[in-house]
């Protein structure tokens, strides 16, 4: 799938594309609300508006040679058993069965869900902090 991506990105009209990667972003979109959004949007037309198709092409393959790497095992997360946060989607672009995945990783994590996907670092800022904040404060 990467490498028919990659051979996209490198050959399409790269400025048409921006508007559909940014439609793609905000597919993403739950519960949010329209001042959320309205970020959210501006954000990533902000992020695109001077991304270049080499600088797209460049992340893109970084991306895609880091899911050719070794996979971590169980045993890798074994020593922070207890220790962990996981701070996940309540719906994104990462399935159920990824979330489950990566769960299953580790030893004894504690488990947080957020709205907003993986833009919820932005959106709702106050709301990852809090969360980790609780979570430092209890180990």
């Amino acid at each position: 799938m990467a490498p028919l991506m990659l051979f996209y990105m490198k050959h399409c009209n790269y400025e048409k594309l921006k508007p559909k990667l940014i439609k793609v972003g905000m597919g993403h979109s739950r519960n949010e609300s329209k001042e959320e959004l309205a970020y959210a949007k501006d954000m990533f037309e902000t992020i695109f508006k001077d991304y270049t198709k080499e600088k797209d092409v460049h992340i893109s393959g970084l991306l895609a040679d880091l899911m050719k790497q070794t996979p971590v095992t169980e045993t890798d997360f074994r020593m922070l058993k207890g220790k962990i946060l996981l701070i996940l989607p309540d719906q994104d672009f990462f399935s159920g069965k990824m979330q489950k995945d990566l769960i299953q990783l580790m030893h004894d994590p504690v488990i947080q869900y957020v709205s907003g996907g993986h833009r919820s670092t932005i959106l709702k800022a106050d709301d990852y902090v809090k969360v980790i904040r609780d979570f430092l404060g209890n180990i």
